[in-house]
């Protein structure tokens, strides 16, 4: 190949488009040079770039100069510099210029990737900040060129957020891929172009990953790390979790986030546990506990039984009867059917009478089935619509007299519509307190008619998944601005909300089946930069279906909480490997106390000292930034005249072969140091992309069966798939050589970037 004209090495300051920038490392081929950059100006500071050259045109930065002509407060601030960017391959490089509230505890996992953790958990409690710690284990690796392609994948509710807290905070350039962005993208590329391939940083939504159209293009598609925020919802044997473990299996870093990594159900919490396990690694989880003293709230939480209406215990009272006929007469089905007729009628009158009027016109054949299934470009949102194939199941086996029993529920419900208890009690709550509500029910009828019903005493708007993007977005911020005193939410939007700024209060129209999404609601309260007490009321009838739903509860909670207990949990405030990581961004602790001894202990004598401070780069066998250290030298000189430390002073030390030598020589030294670091991460690294290769081989090796002498469409299917495999397989080669080129830590001549006079 022929090498560039112009020769670039890992480190080295540059300047491209009038910015100042610092070589991570290049990539030569036979007339370009992909060189990637970290911003190293304070506009641009810890940005991410690839640029080509000779397209673009690369200039050395020029080397400083009039160093012994600058202040004394200069020469210590450019000495104070080198410490802060000077940092080692098991520290955080990116963190200290992100624009967030660093917490000790949000860099361990960070420093765990590049440490070798290939397989990821953030399991700390909600709002200890899963999302930041997630960002910067992205930021990291790309930083030192491991990641280059990265796909994040959440709930369609939280995708918006997701991009602005990549972009706002750690400077990325994330693309959020919906179903009109994909479609747009498509018809501006050529036919054979995958728009999954044309951004290195992607957000987008689990139902829209999942879709089968998307799972064909996502299969030739590598990714280096796979994101999955609030990974609760991927339930074995869905398509959720289908494609989250397909995604798993072929690539390095899996990085799994969740409040509520056990709900209650062992099976789903194993699943999750295993999502990428190829024997490899262990799953690392980081698991820490809210307490008082954290930078968080503490929580108070009641259960209020609300006295009902007549009119809705008859209601109530007859909902039960009807349940407990259809659970001893019929079918999973009609099971199901009675769960969901006593839990709207809990919630409020008005939601089950839609419930019973709609069967009651399925049994009687007066309806026409509900519309198809959800098309391609249509994403779920809400989970509390029912659809008809569960109301139309078999109920009695009197059809007519389950008939005149629906009938009579929707007349009570009727005539229970009108005042619902539970709407009283939010009533008489905003009368009685200043504070703003948040409200959350399972159902968006609910929302809707909570919202109708608080509309002559306050501001008050609904929150669900039928909502667009930029109107959640606009409640959300006349929410935490304090426009809007009363917020309605389901569940689905609820997800990923940050409402901490003017609310602490929390109110449950209903309880949920899960602990977890229990939890979630709180949450959105309960996080970080909350400094008052929350509060969280539940609200159930007494004597009703919801004792049913707080004994499931309670025993869920139960088990969850004995398995969460077998996950090393720490305190959110105690965190002392990552205390040492926070501390250690002022620079090397050798360094810093050489330095600070060699300018401390002033001679008396007659003759005078000069301290040279220099920044020494350590790069890996390709050429990549693996370490950066600074050295300090103290030098004795004759007397000066007027000592003045002057630029031809300064010249003659940087030249003199034996102060060269006084620095050079603690170069092997600082090398092997970052060798032996590296090395366990490294092989880590290894053994994981090994295995990925490996289990890529076996896939295309997979035996093919033809279904008949002329139907080749298993053997096209197959050919498509080793295409897909072979381009997958020929990226993971490309990351293991780069994995195992950092052991060969080696370092380029040192930069002098101050010195003084003693």
């Amino acid at each position: 190949m022929q090498e560039p004209r112009t020769t670039l090495s890992a480190g080295q300051l540059v300047i491209v488009r009038d910015e100042r920038w610092a070589v991570i490392g290049a990539d030569r081929f036979d007339d370009v040079t992909i060189v990637g950059l970290r911003g190293a100006a304070h506009d641009n500071r810890d940005e991410i770039q690839s640029v080509i050259t000779p397209a673009d045109v690369i200039q050395r930065s020029p080397a400083p100069s009039g160093v012994g002509q600058r202040s004394r407060r200069a020469t210590l601030a450019a000495a104070a510099s080198a410490l802060a960017d000077a940092t080692t391959w098991d520290q955080c490089w990116t963190a200290a210029h992100a624009r967030i509230d660093l917490h000790a505890w949000q860099m361990e996992p960070a420093c765990a990737a590049v440490s070798g953790a290939m397989r990821i958990l953030l399991a700390d409690e909600v709002g200890l900040g899963k999302t930041v710690q997630a960002a910067l284990i992205v930021s990291e690796l790309r930083a030192r060129g491991l990641a280059e392609r990265v796909l994040v994948v959440t709930p369609a509710s939280i995708r918006e957020q997701w991009a602005c807290e990549l972009r706002d905070r750690f400077a990325l350039d994330p693309v959020v891929f919906d179903q009109s962005t994909l479609a747009i993208t498509a018809a501006t590329l050529p036919p054979d172009v995958n728009p999954w391939k044309t951004a290195p940083l992607i957000i987008s939504s689990i139902d829209l990953v999942k879709r089968p159209e998307v799972r064909v293009a996502l299969e030739s598609v590598p990714f280096d790390v796979l994101v999955v925020d609030e990974a609760h919802h991927l339930s074995p044997g869905t398509d959720r979790a289908a494609v989250v473990a397909e995604l798993a299996d072929r690539t390095p870093w899996v990085v799994l986030a969740t409040a509520t990594p056990h709900g209650g159900d062992d099976g789903a919490f194993q699943f999750l546990q295993r999502l990428g396990d190829l024997g490899t690694e262990e799953l690392r989880t980081f698991c820490r506990a809210r307490r008082s003293g954290a930078g968080v709230s503490t929580r108070r939480a009641r259960l209020l039984f609300v006295r009902p209406t007549g009119a809705e215990r008859a209601l109530l009272d007859a909902t039960r009867a009807y349940a407990r006929a259809l659970t001893a007469q019929t079918s999973p089905g009609g099971q199901l059917v009675a769960s969901v007729v006593s839990r709207r009628a809990a919630s409020s009158a008005k939601a089950v009478h839609g419930t019973v009027t709609r069967r009651l016109a399925l049994l009687a054949e007066q309806v026409a089935p509900e519309r198809q299934a959800l098309l391609p470009w249509e994403e779920e949102d809400d989970a509390d619509a029912v659809s008809d194939a569960v109301l139309a199941s078999p109920g009695l086996r009197d059809v007519a007299h389950e008939v005149a029993w629906l009938g009579r529920l929707a007349d009570l419900a009727r005539a229970a519509g009108p005042h619902s208890s539970k709407v009283e009690v939010i009533r008489r709550l905003l009368r009685r307190t200043r504070e703003q509500v948040l409200v959350f029910t399972e159902y968006r009828d609910v929302a809707k008619l909570v919202v109708s019903a608080l509309a002559d005493l306050c501001a008050v708007a609904p929150l669900h998944g039928g909502l667009s993007a930029r109107e959640r977005r606009d409640i959300v911020q006349a929410f935490n601005s304090g426009r809007i005193r009363v917020v309605v939410a389901t569940d689905a939007a609820g997800e990923g909300l940050n409402l901490q700024a003017r609310c602490r209060l929390v109110v449950n129209m209903e309880l949920p089946w899960t602990p977890r999404r229990l939890e979630q609601r709180i949450g959105r309260v309960d996080r970080l930069g909350q400094r008052r007490r929350v509060h969280a009321i539940h609200l159930a009838h007494d004597g009703s279906y919801e004792g049913t739903v707080i004994a499931r509860l309670e025993r869920r909670r139960a088990r969850a909480s004995s398995a969460n207990r077998s996950i090393e949990v720490l305190d959110a405030d105690t965190a002392p490997s990552a205390s040492r990581h926070l501390r250690s961004l002022a620079g090397p602790p050798h360094a810093a106390r050489h330095t600070v001894a060699a300018y401390a202990s002033r001679s008396r004598s007659r003759g005078a000292h000069v301290v040279l401070v220099y920044l020494a780069t350590l790069v890996d066998g390709a050429g990549r930034l693996v370490q950066r250290s600074v050295v300090a030298r103290r030098i004795e000189c004759v007397p000066l005249p007027g000592h003045r430390l002057s630029r031809k002073l300064v010249r003659r030390l940087r030249s003199d072969e034996t102060v060269r030598r006084a620095v050079v020589q603690q170069i092997p030294e600082l090398a092997a140091a970052a060798r032996d670091t590296i090395a366990p991460a490294a092989a880590a690294m290894e053994r994981r992309l090994t295995a990925l290769v490996a289990h890529l081989e076996r896939l295309g090796a997979a035996a093919v069966w033809q279904a008949s002498l002329f139907d080749r469409r298993a053997e096209q299917r197959a050919h498509v798939r080793r295409s897909s495999v072979a381009g997958l397989e020929l990226h993971l080669r490309q990351r293991l050589s780069a994995v195992r080129s950092l052991g060969h830590a080696s370092a380029s001549e040192p930069q002098l970037v101050a010195a003084w006079l003693e």
